[in-house]
């Protein structure tokens, strides 16, 4: 790859997850300073009310952690898992074409998550440094 190919790439990657970064925030925002209507949406699915400020939460943290370096992977994944329940839940209660919104973002978010697991792979080795003691994995110990 040549160095102007890796650079736009990079360039791309970096504006992806800064739209994506910015969606979320925004979007669990608004779950917090939206008028009744978000949380009696959520009840009327069969969640408690309290559960859309938790979705706000979690929204609004994994919008954060997408514009860390180091901490891209557990964004993407935090709100893929939360995609991954509105995908289901607009399923379930018969709103199909509701769900691609959820599903084509929740890819997106796969596809981020999959470019930064390398990263996450080098750091848990170096985190829990296994060793290969006669054929037996142990922990170093930490004295």
């Amino acid at each position: 790859m040549q160095i102007r190919e890796l650079y736009a790439y990079r360039r791309f990657e970096r504006n992806l997850i800064g739209l994506l970064a910015l969606m979320f925030v925004v979007s669990g925002l608004f779950k917090f300073f939206a008028p009744a209507l978000l949380p009696l949406s959520f009840a009327s699915f069969g969640y408690p009310v309290w559960f859309a400020y938790v979705v706000a939460l979690a929204e609004i943290g994994g919008g954060i952690l997408l514009l860390g370096q180091r901490s891209c992977f557990y964004g993407a994944s935090l709100l893929g898992l939360i995609l991954f329940g509105a995908f289901l839940t607009h399923l379930i209660h018969g709103q199909n074409q509701l769900a691609v919104v959820p599903l084509a973002l929740m890819c997106q978010l796969l596809m981020l998550a999959h470019l930064h697991s390398e990263r996450v792979v080098a750091q848990v080795e170096r985190l829990l440094r296994w060793y290969e003691l006669d054929g037996k994995i142990a922990f170093k110990s930490g004295s």
